[in-house]
C-alpha cells in the first residue's frame, strides 16, 4: 500500500515599509492543490517556528517574533502572517549575508507524521544610513 500523502505548507517573506519582514504561510492539500478560503489559522496546526542559518555559531543578524494569532496576509494571497523578522541592532560586523531561513511546523497538517521544515528564503542585510534602522534587507524567496 502506498503511503498516505500529507498536506504541505509554503512560506514567503515579504518586506514591509518599516524595514521589517512578514513571514507568510500558505497551505496545499494532500493532492498538492492550494487551500483557499481559510479565514483563520487552522486550530489543529501548530504555530510555526523560524530558524536562521547564522544562529550557529551566532549571534544571528535577525530576530523572529511569532504572531500569537496569525492573521490573513495582505501581501500573499491565501496566506497567513505568522510572525515578523527584524534586524538585530546594531548588526554584528560581517553578519547578515546570505542567511537561509527555515520555517518549521511541528504538527497538525493532514497526515503529518513528523515536523515539516520549509525553506522560507535567503536574507541579506546591507548598510544604508537612509533606511529605517540604518540597514536594508533583501529577500531571495
Amino acid at each position: 500500500m502506498a503511503p498516505k500523502k500529507s498536506a504541505k505548507a509554503s512560506a514567503v517573506i515579504t518586506i514591509q515599509d518599516d524595514g521589517t519582514l512578514n513571514v507568510n504561510v500558505s497551505f496545499t492539500d494532500v493532492d498538492g492543490l492550494p487551500i483557499t478560503g481559510l479565514t483563520a489559522w487552522p486550530a489543529a496546526v501548530a504555530l510555526p517556528t523560524v530558524a536562521f542559518s547564522d544562529a550557529t555559531p551566532g549571534p544571528s543578524a535577525f530576530s523572529y517574533v511569532a504572531a500569537s494569532a496569525p492573521a490573513a496576509s495582505t501581501d500573499v494571497s491565501n496566506a497567513f502572517v505568522v510572525g515578523v523578522i527584524g534586524c538585530v541592532q546594531p548588526p554584528v560586523p560581517g553578519s547578515g549575508q546570505g542567511v537561509d531561513t527555515t520555517l518549521t511546523i511541528a504538527s497538525g497538517l493532514t497526515n503529518q507524521t513528523a515536523p515539516v521544515a520549509v525553506d522560507a528564503g535567503m536574507l541579506t542585510m546591507t548598510a544604508d544610513a537612509s533606511a529605517p534602522g540604518g540597514v536594508v534587507v533583501s529577500v531571495q524567496n
